[in-house]
């Protein structure tokens, strides 16, 4: 079997907590991907919609640099709404009906990038997101509070690699 890197995807949630340092948030689990999607051990798919998300007006300048450099890297994929991502986003939140659940329009973007995108886990701290974690609301998607694949036994097809992506020394 070949070795591959784990493919996360981080709502708005885990940038915010990152960021702003929430005490209450596993700081150190998220800094543990960051570390992993850092060194490029892992890569890194995000909705555009993040951009939206974090919001200015909430955070210092340095805060906003720190985001918007992160998105830079070359194993971090940012990726724009497409109509086959808006859709499957309509059916998340139909689907998410059918079980009487509600599922607002940017949270099933972020999960259906994730689909699409095939991630391998879904990361993020928002309890309406954690509900659906394995649903078939988001065809079985792994959706879960920051946790690194790479380093546990039953992810072994995982890479743990020691490359150099040119972390940023200001990261955590």
């Amino acid at each position: 079997m070949s070795k591959r890197k784990p493919n996360y995807s981080w709502d708005t949630s885990i940038f915010v907590a990152w960021l702003d340092g929430e005490e209450t948030a596993p700081l150190d689990q998220i800094a543990a991907v960051a570390d992993e999607i850092d060194s490029g051990a892992a890569n890194l798919i995000v909705a555009v919609t993040a951009y939206s998300e974090v919001l200015q007006a909430k955070r210092s300048k340095a805060k906003m640099k720190k985001f918007k450099n992160f998105l830079k890297r070359s194993n971090v994929e940012v990726v724009q709404t497409s109509i086959v991502i808006a859709e499957k986003a309509g059916e998340i939140r139909s689907n998410a009906l059918r079980e009487k659940r509600k599922v607002k329009t940017p949270d099933a973007t972020f999960m259906a990038t994730a689909i699409l995108h095939k991630a391998d886990m879904l990361h993020s701290l928002d309890p309406d997101f954690l509900a659906l974690n394995g649903s078939p609301i988001v065809d079985g998607l792994l959706i879960k509070t920051p946790q690194t694949l790479s380093g546990q036994g039953v992810f072994s097809g995982f890479a743990s690699t020691e490359e150099s992506d040119e972390p940023d020394a200001d990261e955590s």
